[in-house]
């Protein structure tokens, strides 16, 4: 067996002024591959794992009125390549003001496809950094930044898996489109208007990614505790046929959720 990915050292600063002690912060990012080793030709994945205090968040890389999601900055070898980041759902809350945000708690994981080119050698150690920067907030909000770093050995097989419950949480609400002629999940379409319906579902919600256009109520719509739910957005900002996108959620009693994606133009 050769060696496994490292993580090397992390810095951190926490708004002004700016400290190094990453515990210091509300939600510490780190950055972790899937397997043990990266192999030549392959599209590998890697993770950046948010654990985040008890009653703070982060936010989704999508529509919200409080916050902005984090961003990551890319340093890779020459021939490597970072594909777009796959986001796990979100959950929903409403503040003071009816100010409607898409947030993670607790613990979540940024999936990071990596593509590793043909060209690498076998045994070379890949160092792989990225510049993080996000927002964390409560009562308050606080900017945190550092720098995430990595250190993957080249192998022919990709050895063993390191966290795999990890992934594995991640990529369970990762969402998928819905399936062609599907019966789980029907969404029909008016001028200004959505309805998604899943058959005997005991809630739904929906996470408007940042491009959707607004509802009209978002406090109060965006979820529901039946197998229907029903949508109406502000054609007056958006236009008789309102370009619409994002996450279904679907809830069923003794079910872990399901999530599909939605776009409509």
């Amino acid at each position: 067996m050769g060696p496994a990915c490292l993580i090397l050292a992390f810095f951190a600063a926490f708004g002004p002024p700016a400290v190094s002690d990453p515990v210091r912060s509300h939600a510490r990012p780190v950055l972790i591959a899937e397997h043990e080793r990266l192999v030549p030709g392959k599209t590998t994945y890697l993770g950046v794992t948010f654990e985040i205090d008890e009653r703070w968040h982060i936010y989704w890389d999508g529509l919200n009125d409080g916050g902005v999601p984090p961003k990551f900055e890319w340093t890779l070898p020459p021939g490597f390549e970072i594909g777009p980041l796959e986001w796990p759902a979100p959950t929903r809350i409403v503040l003071p003001g009816d100010l409607v945000d898409h947030v993670y708690e607790g613990r979540v994981t940024i999936l990071v496809p990596l593509r590793v080119p043909t060209s690498v050698p076998d045994g070379q150690i890949v160092e792989i950094n990225a510049e993080a920067k996000w927002l964390v907030c409560k009562d308050v909000c606080l900017p945190g930044s550092g720098t995430l770093r990595l250190a993957c050995p080249v192998g022919l097989d990709a050895g063993k898996a390191t966290s795999p419950t990890v992934f594995a949480s991640a990529r369970a609400r990762i969402p998928k489109p819905i399936p062609i002629n599907s019966s789980v999940v029907i969404v029909r379409r008016t001028a200004g208007s959505l309805e998604i319906e899943s058959a005997g579902a005991t809630g739904l919600s929906f996470y408007p990614y940042a491009w959707s256009a607004q509802m009209t109520d978002p406090a109060r719509s965006g979820v529901s505790e039946s197998d229907i739910l029903r949508l109406a957005f502000d054609a007056e900002t958006a236009g008789s046929q309102p370009r619409i996108g994002g996450i279904i959620e679907i809830r069923r009693t003794g079910h872990e959720p399901e999530f599909f994606t939605f776009e409509s133009r």
